[in-house]
């Protein structure tokens, strides 16, 4: 009986340190580095086989109707696209093997890849590009993708991957427009939650209240990630910070201005992503001290932008070298608008106003004071502090600037009546960057600019994507020396993720789970030492 108890125990130990070193060994071939141990624990990085995304649990999957965020952002990756915008905001081709514009009639023919192929394994055809514009038109304002397809007139198929689209108006014909997601036609019942696409994951498994899976779409034409992401869904997004220190989720983005701080709190790694969100500065062009552009770009000279955004906007911003998006185009990136009190003054004296009794306010020929009055929401408490800096920048060259903070209805009023010298304004700008209401007809400041205008027009053309850079860059110039406004930044979104995750390309505003399937991210296993 003795031996056959030491027996067992043998065979139990020997079970145990089997085990244990298949175990090592298989820790081993995943691990990727081994971090510093810490209470008795060995806390290695080893290749992670989901990732772990979350967001709040939407009304509707339907790719047509839902405005949810998380939704739309899901739909980049689910779906494929005539075309995409790269991180210059310029269109590239995505489902489009060739095509040719007319920039006169407003027709765009295109050619769809030969390998694109939907998830079910069906070609994505022509027919499945007029299905969904159809779609979409039917829906209306009640599809986030309706700006953009109610501007296409009809589509001629000409063949199975062949067709030719044509806007309803030649001025409305930008290639940009063809940015909405291309679904299944085929297998496409109206109002179904998960349609199929062609995009680089397919919809899985969904439990409502609970999470939703996706997993690589085996026929996409892309690189593609094998790895498949479990969504989970949650009430309180203040939560994820914690989530990701867990590794439960792998990224997200998030646009509190504090993110960074959050981040670097938690160990976690933070992207600062440029959004669309612009602060900015207009003019009353009526005003006789503002009409002057050359005087418009003195002011403008005289603000101290990288001061106001660490002030007043905790850093969380960029500057931009013109009204549009950082690096727009591809255009080349300049100085802009450079802070420098002192050429202000001497373009501001070259208009004819001085500080004639030295009194340290500039006077006008006839000796009259020069004041503005600068008006701006009372409700954005970022923007009002942005004001007071703004107008004391402005003070220090002689401009007696009086701040006017105003509730919504007041504000409104001022901006509509033209009660004001100076505004300043957020604005959302949709990805298309569609700034041609701020320099037509019934435009705040009564700026009037027919160049400006004409080149803006040209934008919103059927042109290629080297036509587009080049009428850019004639704009922009002509930008600076209209100053019609006077950017003051472009606030900033954050992608906080587990520092082991490398993305490759970075997240961008409207796409931050762009080039998913080249991530790569290393989850953090403790074993005991």
């Amino acid at each position: 009986m003795y031996f056959l108890r030491r027996y067992l125990i043998y065979i139990v130990v020997l079970a145990v340190l089997i085990v244990g070193i298949v175990a090592t060994m298989r820790i081993y071939d995943n691990s990727v580095e081994s971090e510093t141990s810490s209470a008795g624990e060995s806390v290695r990085l080893v290749q992670a086989d989901t990732y772990n995304l979350a967001m709040y649990e939407p009304s509707t999957f339907n790719m047509i109707t839902s405005m949810d965020e998380d939704v739309v952002y899901l739909n980049q990756i689910i779906y494929s696209f005539l075309f995409r915008l790269d991180d210059t905001l310029n269109i590239v081709p995505d489902l489009v093997d060739s095509y040719s514009t007319n920039s006169e009639d407003g027709t765009v023919s295109i050619k769809i890849r030969s390998d694109a192929v939907f998830s079910n394994g069906f070609n994505v055809t022509a027919n499945d590009v007029e299905k969904t514009v159809t779609y979409i038109k039917e829906a209306g304002n009640d599809s986030p993708y309706y700006q953009y397809v109610s501007k296409i007139d009809n589509i001629s198929i000409e063949g199975e991957r062949e067709f030719t689209l044509k806007f309803s108006n030649p001025t409305s014909a930008a290639l940009d427009n063809l940015v909405f997601p291309i679904l299944c036609a085929t297998t496409y019942k109206k109002g179904d939650q998960f349609a199929v696409g062609s995009g680089e994951y397919a919809y899985s498994t969904y439990e409502e209240g609970t999470g939703i899976k996706l997993i690589p779409n085996e026929n996409y034409y892309g690189e593609s990630s094998k790895l498949p992401i479990d969504i989970m869904f949650v009430k309180d997004k203040n939560s994820l910070p914690g989530m990701a220190t867990m590794d439960a989720v792998t990224g997200f983005i998030s646009k509190d201005q504090n993110a960074d701080n959050i981040a670097e709190d938690k160990s976690l790694r933070c992207v600062s992503i440029v959004s669309s969100d612009l602060e900015y500065m207009g003019f009353n062009c009526k005003n006789s001290f503002l009409s002057n552009p050359n005087v418009r770009r003195a002011v403008s000279m005289a603000v101290d932008r990288e001061k106001t955004i660490r002030d007043d906007y905790g850093s969380g911003a960029v500057i931009s070298d013109s009204l549009y998006y950082p690096g727009f185009l591809g255009a080349e990136k300049d100085s802009g608008i450079k802070y420098d009190p002192k050429a202000s003054t001497d373009l501001i004296g070259a208009a004819g106003y001085k500080d004639i009794d030295e009194d340290g306010v500039l006077e006008d020929e006839q000796g009259e004071d020069l004041i503005l009055t600068l008006i701006v929401n009372s409700k954005n408490s970022n923007r009002t502090d942005a004001a007071d800096s703004i107008a004391a920048d402005l003070r220090s060259i002689g401009i007696n600037v009086e701040v006017r903070a105003l509730d919504d209805k007041e504000f409104d009023n001022a901006l509509n009546t033209g009660n004001f010298d100076l505004y300043l304004l957020g604005l959302k700008i949709d990805k298309q960057f569609r700034l041609l209401n701020l320099y037509d007809e019934d435009n705040y400041g009564f700026y009037e600019g027919d160049r400006v205008v004409r080149l803006t027009k040209e934008l919103e053309m059927a042109h290629t994507r080297e036509q587009q850079s080049s009428i850019f860059r004639e704009l922009k110039s002509e930008l600076y020396d209209e100053m019609p406004y006077f950017g003051i930044c472009y606030m900033n979104y954050y992608f906080v993720s587990s520092k082991t995750l490398e993305t490759g390309d970075n997240p961008q505003f409207f796409n931050p789970y762009r080039s998913i399937g080249r991530w790569i991210w290393q989850k953090r296993v403790s074993t005991e030492q």
